[in-house]
């Protein structure tokens, strides 16, 4: 997957404590994907994956922060669900 045109960076504390690097299109504000500042969460990306019209977009593989989401948001039983960021992640199989 590659990325094009525009995107703005925002940087903030997230409520685990580690810094979050927000990417955001500066036309419209949408979240496009966020990334961990400050290296703790190594080759990871978090996708927004809402603003692709794609239908065969990759499904999640770990839901977290969980206890913030929508009550009528319900993922399928077998992808793993955390309350809030694990300390680390282990790549999936």
């Amino acid at each position: 997957m590659s990325l094009r045109g525009e995107e703005r960076c925002y940087e903030r504390q997230a409520e685990s404590g580690r810094n979050v690097r927000t990417h955001f299109c500066p036309h419209c504000g949408t979240t496009l994907y966020w990334t961990g500042a400050d290296g703790s969460i190594k080759e990871r990306i978090g996708v927004a994956a809402g603003c692709f019209a794609d239908a065969d977009f990759p499904a999640p593989q770990l839901v977290t922060w969980n206890r913030h989401q929508a009550h009528w948001l319900d993922f399928p039983a077998e992808i793993p669900s955390l309350e809030k960021q694990p300390e680390t992640l282990k790549a999936p199989d």
